[in-house]
């Protein structure tokens, strides 16, 4: 988890604020009314208050600031890197040997897969040769 924080000012700026440290963090925003009581109350009418603790280590911030909120989305992009897709069996999306009962049952599932155009990502080959 990377702690961003994107704020919109009162004059319509974006401000993106990342936190880079490899502790132990944690973030927290309460809101504040008018009387420094802490609340949950509507963010509109409060002050902001972030909380940032972190066991140490060296903290490097980062402010971006842009006119629209994906602007400043891309400068975080530009900064830490795209997002990448995952491989689906890294999702979750594999079979294991030991849910068939025989060899024919597994090749019925492997068939339905092509028959279907359904991917049989990396773990594919895993099955066959623990068989």
């Amino acid at each position: 988890m990377h702690p961003f924080i994107l704020h919109k000012s009162i004059n319509d700026i974006y401000i993106g604020i990342f936190i880079l440290n490899s502790n132990a963090q944690e973030l927290s925003i309460k809101y504040i009314n008018q009387n420094n009581n802490e609340s949950n109350c509507e963010k509109n009418k409060f002050q902001t208050k972030l909380n940032f603790i972190t066991i140490g280590g060296i903290l490097d911030i980062y402010i971006m600031k842009g006119q629209t909120p994906l602007k400043v989305i891309q400068q975080y992009h530009n900064l830490i890197g795209r997002p990448q897709l995952p491989p689906l069996w890294g999702l979750g999306w594999h079979h294991s040997r030991w849910g068939y009962s025989s060899i024919d049952s597994l090749n019925a599932v492997s068939q339905l897969y092509t028959y279907n155009k359904l991917p049989l990502d990396g773990n594919t080959h895993i099955i066959y040769i623990l068989l």
